[in-house]
């Protein structure tokens, strides 16, 4: 993610060029999804916004992180969420997971270009997006 910006910045950003409205759902939604390290649960979500006396419905979390996921700024893995740590790189979305934490880290691999032009040469397909999650077990004493 652009250095400058935070991840609620980008949100702030898209729905107003989508002409969608920012609440405040939207805005205490996204800056929870900021602070996370890792990929949560639409439960997970809702008892980190209570705790902030923010409170909102499954069903209200679930429109906001759609909306999220149709411009990219979110990705969803096994009905888990987590930000799109860059949201001007749309083949990008390739995670680390950690079953047993839950640390999730997002990874670049450069090799999807390749991949895509030949999917586009071979097969007439044009690739849009990629997501990738891999899960395992991360060595603490190798996380940043």
């Amino acid at each position: 993610m652009n250095q400058n910006k935070k991840f609620s910045d980008h949100v702030e950003e898209r729905f107003e060029k989508e002409g969608w409205r920012m609440s405040a759902g939207v805005r205490n939604l996204s800056l929870v999804l900021e602070e996370a390290t890792q990929f949560l649960s639409q439960k997970e979500i809702a008892i980190l916004l209570q705790k902030e006396e923010k409170e909102m419905d499954y069903t209200t979390i679930y429109r906001i992180l759609r909306k999220l996921e149709s411009v990219g700024l979110v990705h969803e893995v096994d009905q888990k969420w987590h930000r799109e740590c860059e949201p001007q790189n749309p083949l990008h979305g390739h995670f680390l997971i950690c079953e047993e934490t839950g640390f999730t880290e997002e990874i670049y691999l450069d090799y999807f270009d390749a991949i895509a032009k030949q999917l586009s040469k071979e097969k007439g397909f044009l690739l849009k997006r990629v997501k990738m999650a891999f899960f395992g077990k991360s060595d603490p004493k190798r996380r940043p």
